[in-house]
């Protein structure tokens, strides 16, 4: 079982005080203004670092949960029970970081959250998020995301390349589970794995009408990226990446050989546009597409009384 503690950082906080919680669990470096509350209407700050017993520490993973960019918190117990997951099948430390969020009158954008996570990314791998203390080396890092999460991963990935090319080499991969990587929603499978009552097939993760979902999607988008013309922009919506015809972005990308992994359902909503990002990118980047026959948006991250191996396998 991996035990979770926050992270400290400069942009985080600095991880000098421990608060013993429950079931042996830890939180430090959390921002002073407390963890307690719903994820929308707490104050945000820290990060949730999950240990595992046996551990490696040249390399961590850097986990940006999900939540349509408005919702969702690193001490949620769905991401604890994921994270905790991750690190001790690994054997690497995670740290999941409880990042700024946009929507519901928050005056945070895209540009600012993802500056955030940047900074707070740069700290993880110059700064050990146990102990807080500056490494010797810098570490591996392992981008990793789920749906919004996933987006903010690849936009982070692209931000290491714009600004820091020479730390590509410190990735070991990105790693996304049911990526939203298409802020303008242009996907085909928003229509053709819309959600049947009668039948009940498709995404039962989002059960609205078709045109309705992506009309929603779309809104969640601008709310995030705060500029209509973003909603195309690489940077903030990553399938376009894979649009571009050429781009001295792309090129950097392309020479570190990043791996670019993901897991996605057969019957998501999103399944069409991460079909066509790896499709599209196949013989430019080290690209990678578990597709799962059936599956719903983010199903790794349910439980159930009965077996699921295909959310097994995907772990």
């Amino acid at each position: 079982r991996a035990v979770a503690r926050g992270a400290g950082a400069p942009t985080l906080r600095s991880a000098a005080d421990d608060t013993s919680t429950e079931e042996g669990t830890d939180d430090r470096g959390i921002d002073d203004r407390g963890v307690g509350g719903s994820s929308s209407a707490r104050a945000r700050g820290g990060a949730q670092v999950f240990t595992p017993r046996e551990v490696r520490r040249d390399v961590c993973i850097f986990f940006v949960h999900g939540g349509c960019f408005q919702y969702g918190s690193a001490a949620d117990p769905c991401y604890s029970a994921l994270c905790s997951r991750l690190a001790s099948g690994s054997g690497l430390v995670v740290v999941c970081p409880d990042h700024p969020l946009a929507g519901e009158g928050r005056p945070q954008k895209a540009p600012e959250i993802l500056r955030w996570l940047f900074d707070s990314l740069l700290w993880v791998m110059s700064f050990d998020p146990v102990s807080a203390e500056e490494r010797r080396a810098p570490s591996g890092i392992i981008l990793a995301g789920d749906s919004s999460g996933g987006n903010q991963a690849m936009s982070l990935l692209q931000l290491l390349a714009q600004e820091r090319p020479e730390a590509l080499a410190l990735v070991k991969g990105v790693a996304m589970i049911s990526p939203w990587l298409d802020l303008s929603c242009g996907s085909p499978t928003y229509v053709s794995n819309s959600f049947s009552p009668e039948a009940q097939t498709g995404d039962i993760a989002f059960r609205a009408p078709a045109d309705r979902n992506r009309a929603e999607f779309r809104e969640n988008a601008l709310l995030y990226v705060g500029d209509r013309s973003r909603l195309t922009e690489s940077l903030y919506s990553p399938y376009w990446l894979a649009r571009e015809p050429s781009s001295d972005l792309r090129a950097v990308l392309e020479a570190a050989r990043v791996p670019i992994w993901m897991c996605v359902g057969s019957a998501e909503t999103l399944a069409g546009e991460a079909l066509d990002f790896v499709q599209r990118l196949r013989n430019r980047l080290p690209v990678e597409v578990w597709l799962h026959e059936a599956m719903f948006h983010v199903w790794v991250m349910y439980s159930s009384e009965h077996p699921f191996p295909s959310r097994d396998a995907a772990m």
